[in-house]
């Protein structure tokens, strides 16, 4: 009876200690909204900046490092075809191709080689009347005679009288065509006539000179093609200073007129 008593009596103390210790989940207070602290929200990744950041280097075969920029890819070439039919035209006007001026040096006074179809410059400013000498040995040399000295030699085979005219051939290379004229008693040259005739039609048309055994006389083939000519720059005077350079006759104890009369 007596351990019954005890039992109720610590087990109504156990049942009060827990009655006073318990928590009431109903009166949990709330804070304020605006006393609320949310956690940061995280920041956004932001881009990265590659402005000044070089491509990756490519490595060549070998494992060495390629700088792009030392080796700019080249241009894709232009889609021509060098091989086609109006890239193969070539301009004769050489002079004209050329960046710099050519230096003329030499002109030839003769008349044109049979090879050759030439024309002569219709402009009367680059003809003339002169007097020559024209020696056949030891080697063909032509010689201008200065007019103070037309008198003096006189009679002298090697001295004639001639027209010089400006020709040119399709290549545009210049040269003093040397026509002889007639004599001074009118006789017929046949020679000397086709020539002059030749002379005058090589001004609108291109022509080729050549001998004829048969008339005696020069003949000319006429060129199928008329293209322009192309002429120097040069006047007909510094042409004819280059022509004539080292070989004009000024005075009766020039070397030449010295060798033709014999004199010492």
């Amino acid at each position: 009876m007596t351990d019954n008593h005890d039992y109720y009596n610590r087990k109504h103390e156990s049942d009060q200690f827990h009655e006073s210790h318990d928590v009431n989940t109903s009166e949990v207070i709330q804070a304020p909204v605006s006393e609320r602290t949310d956690p940061p929200a995280p920041k956004p990744e932001s881009a990265p900046d590659n402005r000044n950041k070089r491509p990756p280097e490519e490595t060549s075969s070998g494992g060495e490092q390629v700088d792009r920029d030392a080796n700019p890819p080249n241009p894709s070439p232009p889609d021509e075809d060098p091989f086609a039919p109006e890239k193969l035209k070539l301009s004769q006007n050489f002079e004209a191709l050329s960046p710099t001026k050519h230096l003329r040096t030499t002109i030839k006074v003769d008349k044109p080689s049979k090879e050759a179809f030439v024309r002569v410059s219709t402009d009367p400013a680059y003809w003339a009347d002169a007097y020559i000498i024209e020696l056949k040995e030891p080697r063909q040399e032509t010689y201008w005679v200065v007019p103070a000295l037309i008198g003096a030699l006189q009679g002298e085979n090697c001295f004639i009288r001639v027209k010089l005219a400006l020709g040119v051939d399709r290549n545009g290379t210049p040269f003093i065509w040397r026509i002889k004229l007639p004599s001074a008693d009118g006789r017929k040259q046949p020679w000397v006539d086709s020539m002059l005739q030749i002379l005058e039609r090589a001004k609108t048309e291109w022509v080729r000179v050549y001998w004829s055994d048969a008339t005696k006389a020069y003949e000319a083939r006429i060129a199928e093609g008329n293209s322009a000519p192309q002429w120097p720059t040069e006047t007909f005077s510094e042409l004819l200073r280059i022509a004539f350079k080292d070989r004009v006759i000024d005075r009766l104890d020039h070397p030449v007129i010295k060798e033709l009369y014999g004199r010492d």
